[in-house]
């Protein structure tokens, strides 16, 4: 998947929107942020970023359901940046997830960050 392709799946599936707050012309940011809030409560709900040519993705997921993911699934790990009890980092084309499996757990973010 591309980053495009992925930005455009969760924004396709969710009320959220894409935002670059972290990549001013004054940062020294070298990470592109895509930054995905919810509409109705500017809520982070999804990060969409890449490190060496890997497509990652942070998402809000119950800690159980994250800690089973982390020890059970490629690809799964603490957030990068965020807290590491809620938020895990998907590598998106290195994990053994589905699409559709992945698309569930954006669901489940957006769903978490509603609140």
């Amino acid at each position: 998947m591309e980053r495009q392709e992925l930005i455009d799946l969760v924004l396709a599936n969710t009320d959220g929107y894409e935002c670059y707050p972290f990549n001013g012309p004054n940062s020294h940011e070298k990470i592109k942020w895509t930054v995905i809030k919810h509409q109705s409560n500017n809520k982070i709900m999804a990060l969409i970023f890449e490190i060496d040519g890997q497509l990652l993705i942070d998402i809000k997921l119950d800690p159980d359901k994250g800690d089973i993911l982390r020890q059970s699934e490629t690809g799964f790990y603490p957030g990068y940046h965020m807290n590491k009890v809620h938020w895990n980092t998907v590598a998106v084309n290195l994990t053994s997830l589905t699409a559709d499996e992945l698309l569930g757990l954006i669901k489940e973010s957006a769903k978490l960050t509603a609140k």
